[in-house]
């Protein structure tokens, strides 16, 4: 949960494209969290009583999150459909993006044509 907190803080403060893959679960079901999803919140929620903040925290990132348009695995089979959709796609934004503010960041180019052989 703190990494996504973190995760969606990046994405507000540095303007970060942030790409959900919902994999055998429902964005809806994050985002309400109910289902299968909501009883696993449930427990964590249990877990953390003592902290409401973070829990709150936390749960308003999973709702940003399913916001945002994503990818859902149920939609793609075989899976390798999926991830080469995903890696399109993030190809896609980055050739969009401006390399300008890519300049500089060592072995970024090393990086790059290693996803695109995804």
């Amino acid at each position: 949960m703190d990494e996504l907190v973190h995760i969606m803080k990046c994405k507000d403060k540095y303007q970060r494209f942030v790409i959900p893959i919902f994999y055998d679960v429902d964005a809806s079901n994050v985002r309400k969290q109910n289902a299968r999803f909501g009883d696993g919140f449930v427990e964590l929620k249990q877990r953390f009583k003592h902290n409401q903040e973070k829990v709150q925290e936390g749960t308003n990132a999973l709702i940003q999150s399913a916001n945002l348009s994503g990818w859902d695995s149920k939609n793609f089979r075989p899976e390798s459909k999926l991830v080469k959709k995903i890696v399109e796609d993030i190809l896609s934004k980055l050739n969009r993006k401006s390399f300008f503010h890519l300049e500089g960041l060592v072995g970024i180019d090393h990086q790059i044509q290693k996803l695109k052989s995804y």
